[in-house]
């Protein structure tokens, strides 16, 4: 009756909102660490985490964090996945923001954030003009879902003009 309150997976969780809120992103791992010490990890410690460190700029770890989350067998929201690609996007990093794609499809095949993750890619394919790229995405699409809309066809387009095929 007299013992001190332990911190349960919410005081945690919290923590590491803010740790990402404050900037402190070397915190993070640690503290999702910890967690899984004292069994108290969760989807939702996870996802905060995530999205801390692609706040920070951290996609590294912000993606070694989904892949372990995948590896413990929890579920990966599909925010968590546009979330990681965007942050993979604003680094440059168009390699990791495909296979993020790809794992998203895999998980979430009728997400309707996988047509945001298409958008993303499409996009930065577009500054990078990989015009091969493009189009495997446009066609990947197609074959596999989700369909096309307009602004797909809007970004594509923008690449044809870029070609000067338009």
């Amino acid at each position: 009756a007299g013992g001190a309150a332990l911190p349960d997976a919410d005081c945690y969780n919290a923590a590491v909102a803010a740790c990402g809120d404050s900037g402190c992103w070397r915190l993070i791992p640690a503290l999702v660490e910890h967690l899984g010490m004292l069994g108290l990890l969760s989807s939702v410690t996870y996802e905060l985490a995530v999205r801390a460190l692609v706040a920070a700029g951290r996609m590294a770890e912000s993606v070694e964090l989904l892949r372990e989350m995948l590896d413990k067998g929890f579920h990966v929201i599909p925010k968590a996945y546009v979330d990681a690609i965007s942050g993979c996007d604003a680094k440059g990093d168009d390699e990791g923001s495909y296979r993020l794609l790809q794992d998203m499809q895999a998980h979430h095949p009728a997400a309707s954030e996988l047509l945001q993750a298409y958008h993303i890619c499409l996009r930065a394919a577009v500054r990078r003009q990989a015009w091969d790229f493009i189009f495997a995405l446009l066609q990947r699409m197609e074959a596999a879902g989700p369909s096309p809309d307009e602004a797909t066809y809007d970004i594509a387009l923008a690449a044809c003009g870029q070609l000067g095929n338009v």
